[in-house]
Parts: structure tokens; sequence; C-alpha cells
């Protein structure tokens, strides 16, 4: 699934009479449609945005006050204008430590609380030597202030 459609579960608009107390959205999301689950008060604990999420509709997530901390794995800030309203602006906030600034800078999603989960993906790509063969490429993650060395 790539998008979770406005309004998809938010029935009455209330979301009180689904019963949900816990919500996983899979890795392969990419936008989450306005309303789609607003007013879910009943569900608990952390909100996991996925890393290929890259926009958050209107009041998507708007009176899900049940959510004590967001987690968002992607390292750019989704657009997210209102999609948290009326949720609690002081749950603490993890994001990609590559990105902490981006998300803080602009308050992001209204949010004020945002930790730093201490770890950057990266991509290293260097040009070989012409007269040798051979080439380095790769990927990962690091913890903020390691070191990387390619020999």
């Amino acid at each position: 699934m790539y998008s979770i459609g406005e309004c998809a579960f938010s029935g009455d608009g209330t979301g009180d009479d689904v019963g949900y107390t816990s919500l996983t959205l899979g890795d392969n999301v990419r936008t989450i449609g306005a309303f789609a689950f607003n007013g879910f008060r009943q569900m608990t604990g952390t909100l996991v945005i996925p890393s290929q999420v890259q926009s958050i509709g209107f009041m998507a997530f708007s009176y899900c006050t049940g959510f004590s901390a967001v987690t968002s794995y992607a390292e750019t800030p989704p657009s997210a204008d209102g999609a948290f309203d009326y949720m609690d602006h002081n749950i603490p906030v993890t994001v990609p430590a590559c990105s902490f600034e981006s998300y803080a800078s602009t308050s992001w999603g209204g949010f004020n609380n945002f930790i730093s989960d201490g770890t950057c993906s990266y991509s290293i790509y260097a040009r070989p030597d012409l007269e040798k063969a051979g080439s380095v490429t790769g990927s990962g993650s690091y913890e903020l202030n390691a070191t990387c060395t390619v020999k």
C-alpha cells in the first residue's frame, strides 16, 4: 500500500466508535490522507511514521490524544501541515540524527520536544583511479560523532 486515503479510517469523524488501540503503518506507505485517523483517541503508545512517508494530510492524526510519543524514521520531514492538530505537542518526537535540525527548526507537525535517535544513514561513492580497477560503494548507518574510514 502506497497511500492511505482521505478519511480512510475516520468513520463518523470521531474515531471513538471503532475501538482501535494501536496502529502499525507498513514500511511502504508514502502518503497518509487528510483525516485518515482523525479522532482515534483510544490509540496509545508511540505513533511510528515509516521512513518512506512523504506527506501526512491535514488533520490525519488530529485528536489522537492517546499517543505518548511519535517516532519518525523519515530522513526528510514529511509535509504535515495541521496533521497533528489537537494532540499534545509536548510529547517526545524521535527523529533521525541527520535530520534533527530539519524537524526542530520548523517545529514539524507543531511539536516542540524533538529527540535525536543518534544514527544517520549514509552512502559512500568513490571515483576509482582509471588506471587501477575497482570501485567503492556502500550504505548503512553510523552513530553520531563516529568515525568512518574507507581504505
